[in-house]
């Protein structure tokens, strides 16, 4: 589709969800178009929330049977509509409900605790229901002595066990992309180019030099070799302009880059004066798999 098309029909869904009275949400997964059109973009439950709190009579869910379902339990009286009902995701249905309910029969009293990326039958077996932000916390106010059923996602199983102390029965569920992720995927000599460019734009920092070499280590990258040799780097030094100081000062940091309309403004500097790279083989992306240049359209109109 051209974005002349792309753009009427975006107009045409507008105008539709205005009529039906409803609010469209667009997890952070879904592609640049979908999102555009959205009322809210976010995580799940996030999205979740946001329906919820809103006087909409309907929300249509751009995500996978699970997030929508979840919009269901907060949001009882409303009705809720997803795209697609076959868009799964394969850590929610890494474990259903007749599983659930066996293992927890080889362990009676253990207490459930089941993430959010799970089906709502899963969710009516569990005795909690965590995010990966809350889930620390409720791993820590289960006493000592109870044992701890942990549901789907084994990563975050895992690392609960590193940051609590706690031995966990783990359930061992992944979801298979963020699994086949590496660092190389994320991490490219572009991207690391580019956020020393920003860094030394905002003043400079000796901690973004070395933490640069370690990030860029981590996805077998050597900053110095495949990226810019250090002569190559002290010539973009002298070459990127500081365009603020973002030095933290009295009660609050980054005061600056506040006034200068924020880290977009700055970033669309550096872009429009070529300093940042791109490229027509999408060497660099946001994260939310846009362009820069894409980005910053969509942030700053």
């Amino acid at each position: 589709m051209t974005t002349a098309e792309i753009t009427t029909m975006q107009e045409e869904i507008r105008a539709l969800a205005q009529e039906r009275e409803a609010v469209i949400l667009a997890h952070n997964y879904q592609v640049p178009e979908v999102q555009d059109v959205a009322d809210f973009v976010g995580d799940s439950l996030g999205l979740s929330r946001e329906a919820a709190s809103t006087g909409a009579g309907s929300i249509v869910f751009c995500g996978v049977h699970f997030m929508a379902e979840t919009a269901a339990i907060l949001s009882p009286d409303k009705t809720v509509l997803i795209p697609d009902l076959d868009a799964g995701c394969s850590l929610a249905a890494s474990i259903t409900a007749d599983q659930l309910r066996a293992w927890k029969a080889e362990n009676p009293g253990a207490v459930v605790v089941s993430y959010v990326n799970t089906t709502a039958e899963v969710k009516a077996e569990s005795d909690y229901c965590c995010t990966s932000g809350n889930a620390k916390a409720i791993i820590e106010s289960i006493p000592a002595d109870t044992e701890i059923l942990f549901l789907p996602d084994m990563y975050l199983g895992l690392w609960l066990e590193k940051v609590t102390g706690r031995t966990l029965r783990i359930w061992m569920g992944e979801c298979h992309v963020h699994a086949g992720i590496r660092p190389r995927d994320i991490v490219t000599p572009a991207s690391l180019r580019n956020a020393l460019t920003v860094a030394i734009a905002m003043g400079g920092s000796t901690n973004v030099a070395l933490h640069s070499v370690e990030i860029a280590r981590a996805a077998g990258i050597d900053l110095w070799k495949d990226v810019l040799s250090q002569k190559e780097f002290n010539a973009l030094s002298r070459r990127v302009p500081v365009l603020v100081n973002a030095r933290p000062f009295g009660v609050y940091s980054m005061v600056d880059v506040d006034a200068k309309g924020g880290l977009q403004v700055i970033v669309k500097e550096l872009l429009d004066a070529g300093l940042l790279e791109e490229g027509e083989q999408r060497i660099s992306l946001t994260l939310r798999g846009r362009l820069l240049s894409n980005e910053l359209f969509a942030r700053l109109v």
